[in-house]
């Protein structure tokens, strides 16, 4: 995953239009549970096991890289705040 400044977003989108959604892990970078369940449904999503019918959902696996990268609960802010 990240390991500076950068962070990777990836979107989805559905055949109707709907619903959008954004999903964030790692917003605190000692919290990886959030960015191992968005890592899993999106390859569920590229191996067809899961569709989107309508809408769009954008996944940000990681949001906060300079933490996720040190294993610390912030870079050099809190983004919660």
């Amino acid at each position: 995953m990240p390991s500076g400044s950068h962070f990777k977003s990836v979107n989805y989108s559905g055949q109707r239009a709907g619903p959008r959604l954004i999903v964030l892990g790692a917003v605190h970078g000692n919290e990886g549970c959030g960015t191992t369940a968005i890592l899993r449904v999106m390859a569920e999503l590229d191996s067809g096991a899961l569709r989107i019918t309508s809408g769009a959902v954008t996944f940000v696996p990681v949001a906060n890289p300079l933490a996720y990268a040190k294993g610390e609960r912030r870079g050099e802010r809190n983004l919660n705040r």
